[in-house]
């Protein structure tokens, strides 16, 4: 039975995969390759704000020039500025990096709760490019991040930032 649902699952992503171009959006320094099912949307506080029926993107940028009290963004190495996110969020959650040729940036996995409730999952993503620090977040029911970590995942590596 296990089998079958998750033959199911596969069939679903892999018709969805199908009948979607791939996009690249870009905003603020920051490009991603999503498909054309999402659309942008415009919310103060995120530089790029996109949605799909089942995924939500959002990302924002911090300049290496900003300071918060003694602390200095442009001392901070992603690692610093990703646990400084975490905290001002205060998000504990185990970090992970991906340390490859062409991607380097660190993520979590998180979630949010109603009435004390997980509702939604979250693949939040720390991004350094030279003038700024980048934080993204993938957005789904929480009931289904584990069937979209995979695509959580090819979406962050095709994330550029200037």
């Amino acid at each position: 039975m296990k089998k079958i649902i998750l033959l199911l699952i596969m069939f679903t992503f892999v018709f969805i995969g199908c009948s979607s171009k791939e996009q690249v959006f870009a905003k603020e320094g920051l490009s991603i390759t999503l498909t054309s099912d999402f659309e942008e949307m415009q919310y103060d506080n995120w530089d790029l704000y996109l949605q799909s029926d089942s995924i939500t993107f959002m990302s924002s940028r911090a300049s290496k020039d900003s300071n918060i009290g003694e602390l200095q963004f442009s001392k901070l190495s992603l690692k610093e500025y990703f646990n400084y996110s975490l905290a001002i969020n205060k998000l504990e959650t185990p970090t992970y990096h991906v340390d490859g040729i062409h991607e380097y940036f660190e993520y979590c996995y998180y979630s949010s709760t109603v009435n004390g409730e997980p509702t939604y999952a979250y693949m939040f993503i720390g991004l350094e490019g030279k003038d700024h620090f980048y934080t993204v977040n993938l957005c789904c029911d929480y009931d289904q991040l584990e069937n979209f970590k995979p695509i959580f995942f090819k979406y962050a590596l095709s994330i550029k930032v200037d």
